[in-house]
């Protein structure tokens, strides 16, 4: 007799979808971001112009590919349903990613053309905002079973927080790419703003970081708490 599917099988594999394709399609986002990464570094060395802020934007759109990945896949396990989040806005994403380290490896955009980066980054950041509302507004409670309720409010709370600070992140960047781009080609402080704008957001990534470490700690203690008590 050929292998069959049961009942318990599908809701199986429906109960692990929305994690698998996370895990998944962030997985395959996140090879494709790092060869654009490479060969946006080779470009940055071998075209003249601007090398040390190019350099110092390709470090931040490095940074935050791997906090975005990571902060998928910490996120995964709190999945239940793979939506428009997953299938379309990571994706859209990740290919906002690779536009970072594409615009840092052409000149074809004229002097100053990395510039365009700033707008890049706005668009990334809103398409952020826009993946984190799509996943809070396909949350339910009925997803959870009574014994994982808190575990459905934690969620939605952090969602809830991304929400606002994304719409944040979006207005912030918008206005450094409405500044920057009002500045002449040949402005002497590139560098300077820059760098401060790369302190911010490393400071911000490692803080974020922390956060998305310490909130699931707090689940996985709270999850093995209770797994005990049962027991």
């Amino acid at each position: 007799m050929p292998p069959q599917l049961d009942r318990a099988e599908l809701a199986k594999r429906f109960r692990n979808q929305g994690n698998d394709l996370v895990v998944q399609v962030a997985s395959l986002m996140q090879g494709g971001i790092l060869s654009a990464a490479a060969f946006s570094l080779i470009e940055i060395l071998r075209t003249p112009g601007d090398v040390v802020v190019r350099l110092m934007l390709w470090l931040m759109s490095v940074g935050v590919a791997f906090f975005i990945f990571f902060r998928l896949v910490q996120r995964a396990p709190l999945l239940v349903r793979a939506g428009g989040d997953v299938l379309f806005m990571v994706p859209v994403m990740g290919l906002l990613e690779t536009m970072l380290f594409a615009i840092l490896a052409t000149n074809t955009l004229g002097p100053g053309g990395w510039r365009y980066w700033y707008v890049a980054a706005t668009l990334f950041a809103a398409a952020g905002f826009l993946a984190t509302w799509l996943n809070l507004r396909a949350l339910e409670r009925t997803q959870y079973a009574d014994d994982a309720e808190f575990v459905f409010h934690a969620y939605r709370a952090t969602l809830r927080r991304v929400c606002v600070e994304s719409i944040v992140l979006t207005g912030f960047t918008g206005a450094l790419a409405v500044w920057i781009l009002a500045m002449p080609s040949n402005w002497p402080y590139f560098v300077a703003f820059v760098s401060i704008h790369a302190v911010i957001v490393s400071i911000t990534g490692v803080f974020g970081a922390r956060g998305e470490v310490r909130d699931t700690d707090s689940l996985r203690q709270k999850l093995n708490v209770w797994s005990a008590s049962d027991s």
